[in-house]
C-alpha cells in the first residue's frame, strides 16, 4: 500500500528499518495492512532490535496507522 504523504510503498513480507534508530537498529515485518473499524489502514508488524552487542531481540506484534508508520518506518535497504 502506498502512502502519498511520505511516498513510502508499505507491503506484506517487506522489512523495514526504524528512521530514529541510532545504535539500536529497530526492523518491523510487516505481516498485513488492514483497515479498522472506520476504514483507516493500519500495519500490523513485527519487531526485532538489534542491540549494539548485536544480539537480536524479538518484540511482540505491534499495530500502527498506515500514516504513522510511513512517518516512522523507511526501506531496509
Amino acid at each position: 500500500m502506498f502512502n502519498t504523504a511520505t511516498r513510502l510503498v508499505v507491503e506484506p513480507g517487506r522489512v523495514y528499518r526504524d528512521k530514529n534508530s541510532s545504535r539500536i537498529i529497530t526492523l518491523a515485518h510487516v505481516i498485513s495492512i488492514m483497515p479498522d473499524g472506520l476504514g483507516i489502514p493500519h500495519v500490523h508488524f513485527l519487531l526485532d532490535m538489534r542491540l549494539p552487542s548485536g544480539t537480536l531481540v524479538r518484540e511482540e506484534k505491534r499495530i500502527l496507522a498506515l500514516e504513522s508508520f510511513a512517518n516512522n518506518y523507511c526501506d531496509e535497504d
